[in-house]
């Protein structure tokens, strides 16, 4: 029944996926520019690369502790003298010219023996030949530990496209091959590109979600980075439990994402032994005091557990599922203006609430206000209090959404003031009229 079903869907996703890796063309053409650009810049890229920007989902630290060990591990490496000596190599032999690529690749091949006794050989995915791959066994399968791509010199067609291209081709083989270790496990791929002196290194992983494989990027490489890593964590991230109040273990399961199109990181959750429902969100700053002097005031829903995830720049917030609830921007173009007037007061009244008391939300829209009517009433609930604080002391993010009305004088990284969340709460309803 269910379970059928859930796989029909993987299974339809997954072929989705495909067709969107295929129509990519070939990984040399998709890496020249008037290829590459369009096809990034829809809503249903073929794959998330950070090109452009916004075109990311889940971090890669989130889907496993190994990420985060591997980043700090990164931050505190003693670099050997024979290290040192065997970098600076590899710098001063591809500063040199080369005739041909052929001859850089092979410089390349000598240097990698040496350092990571490694051959560095060129693989065929389909009919299309990749300049070099470090090849790992893993549970009796030949996987790709390393993808290299290579340019002599500057070139139209960008290295780091054309070898995430062929990660994408990799996953089409894999996935014709009726295998899904890709899709099981958090084996991650290197993508290694050089072109002139120049070398970037990326870490690629896929992750079904809604039909898209996912892939991130870091700026660090570690020879400790290249193991296995033998757990099966779908599309969800890897954080099971959490801390109850009691300092209970509290273990849960992931029953479904929130608004995957817009890739926001909330999601429903079970806790296994009563079976509550919860709210997670992933955030890289939140305020419990204000949600919890907004819940003390019936305007916010139960802040149930906040905690840090381990070595990553991330936290966890567990709060009540509001279940009957509803964002407010869903239901607004279906109320009469009565019930939207009646809201908008409700709304205002919350507002009131915070700035009475010199407290900032920072983001005060629509969009992160819930709402139900019961006995006769509106109850509102206002979620999302990653930048809230105390007037002028709280202060907007490194990055802000220009599409977004925000008061003229707000400022990446300035200052939050209560005018600030009228303005945006003012604006936000008027672009719902």
């Amino acid at each position: 029944g269910k379970r059928k079903c859930q796989e029909e869907l993987k299974e339809n996703a997954l072929e989705r996926t495909t067709k969107r890796i295929a129509s990519m063309g070939s990984a040399s053409g998709f890496a020249e520019p008037e290829h590459w650009i369009p096809k990034l810049n829809r809503p249903d890229p073929p794959l998330l690369n950070c090109r452009p920007p916004q075109n990311f989902d889940v971090p890669v630290v989130l889907y496993h502790s190994v990420f985060g060990e591997f980043l700090k591990n990164c931050e505190y490496y003693q670099t050997s003298a024979d290290d040192k000596n065997m970098v600076c190599d590899l710098l001063w032999t591809m500063s040199g010219t080369f005739k041909n690529k052929d001859a850089r690749v092979l410089a390349f091949r000598e240097w990698a023996t040496t350092f990571f006794v490694r051959d560095t050989t060129s693989y065929v995915l389909g009919q299309q030949r990749v300049d070099g791959v470090w090849i790992k066994e893993y549970s009796g399968r030949s996987v790709l530990l390393t993808i290299l791509e290579f340019k002599n010199e500057c070139s139209q067609r960008d290295p780091y496209m054309q070898a995430s291209a062929y990660y994408a081709k990799y996953f089409e083989q894999v996935y014709a091959q009726k295998t899904s270790i890709l899709l099981d496990t958090c084996l991650p791929t290197f993508l290694v590109y050089l072109y002139e002196p120049y070398i970037g290194i990326a870490e690629i992983l896929a992750k079904q979600n809604d039909a898209d494989f996912l892939c991130f990027t870091v700026t660090t490489l570690s020879q400790n980075a290249w193991t296995g890593i033998e757990t099966r964590q779908a599309s969800f991230p890897y954080l099971h439990s959490y801390q109850s109040i009691s300092e209970e273990t509290v273990d849960f399961v992931y029953t479904e994402r929130i608004d995957s199109k817009h890739r926001k990181l909330v999601f429903h959750v079970e806790e296994s032994k009563t079976t509550t429902k919860r709210i997670l969100k992933f955030v890289t700053s939140y305020n419990a005091e204000v949600h919890k002097f907004c819940f003390s005031k019936g305007i916010a829903p139960e802040l149930v557990c906040i905690g840090d995830i381990m070595n990553a720049d991330y936290k966890f917030v567990v709060m009540e599922d509001l279940i009957g609830f509803d964002v407010v921007c869903n239901m607004w173009n279906g109320l009469n203006e009565q019930e939207k007037t009646d809201l908008k007061a409700k709304i205002l009244e919350a507002k009131g609430i915070l700035h009475d008391n010199r407290l900032v939300h920072g983001d005060l829209r629509p969009v992160n206000i819930m709402a139900k009517y019961t006995n006769e009433e509106w109850v509102i609930k206002l979620v999302d209090f990653d930048w809230s604080g105390k007037e002028g002391e709280a202060t907007y993010p490194q990055f802000l959404n220009t599409k977004i009305p925000w008061h003229p004088d707000v400022k990446r990284l300035g200052p939050i003031w209560c005018e600030h969340d009228t303005y945006l709460l003012e604006e936000s309803f008027r672009k719902l009229e």
